[in-house]
């Protein structure tokens, strides 16, 4: 019993450090929400009744605002650059994004997201500020900054793919070496095989009640015991 408790425990201790990492009902990234609400950001009303304009309204028709993968083909056709209105949009919205990835950072310590994950992420982002900062500077048109943001992000997600494949792979010959560990435990405990020794009944030795005879013959006495 106490080697099945044992194997127990290990396996145990096992799916414990594999779910440590993520919990069950993790809370979706704020980052995320903040991307996609950019669009939306700075809302306010024009001269006409159903107008409305956003704080990035400007720049909304020649960039993807929220994801590389919204980018259109106008975008990737652009040969413009942008303008002094333009930049100023172009470098509000670069902050904003900036914000919403601090979001991010903060969420992803709280569920101990693996180091090379992060590593991805952090260096997507950075090339995205780069890259930003060119288009900014008037050193990209709109399309080869679409195309440069779209391989960026392509790059990422392959990275981030392999990387995810790896850590499952980890985590499968981790489980591997611990079942075997605890399987080779439990094989030590079983008793070995001895041969096999009848046992023989005690048997009480009673002892005999004697009785000794004397006769005289002549001169000598002998005596006899039964």
């Amino acid at each position: 019993m106490k080697a099945i408790a044992l194997v127990l425990l290990i396996v145990i201790a096992g799916c414990q450090t594999s779910q440590a990492a993520v919990p069950p009902d993790p809370v979706p990234d704020p980052g995320w929400e903040c991307l996609e609400n950019l669009p939306l950001r700075g809302l306010k009303a024009e001269s006409c009744l159903w107008c409305f304009t956003s704080e990035f309204s400007i720049i909304a028709e020649k960039l993807a605002l929220v994801s590389p993968n919204q980018q259109t083909f106008g975008m990737l056709s652009n040969a413009s650059k942008p303008n002094a209105a333009e930049k100023m949009a172009i470098a509000g919205w670069a902050k904003a994004r900036q914000e919403c990835y601090g979001m991010t950072i903060e969420w992803r310590k709280q569920y101990n997201l693996p180091p090379t994950l992060m590593a991805i992420q952090d260096a997507e982002h950075s090339s995205f500020l780069n890259l930003t900062a060119d288009l900014y500077n008037g050193k990209l048109t709109y399309g080869e900054y679409a195309k440069a943001r779209a391989n960026i992000r392509a790059q990422s997600q392959q990275q981030w793919a392999k990387a995810a494949q790896h850590l499952r792979e980890q985590q499968t010959a981790a489980d591997e070496r611990r079942r075997n560990l605890a399987l080779q435990y439990l094989l030590n405990q079983q008793p070995s095989a001895q041969p096999f020794t009848p046992v023989v009944p005690y048997q009480m030795q009673i002892p005999r009640t004697t009785t000794t005879n004397c006769f005289v013959i002549g001169n000598q006495m002998r005596c006899t015991t039964q």
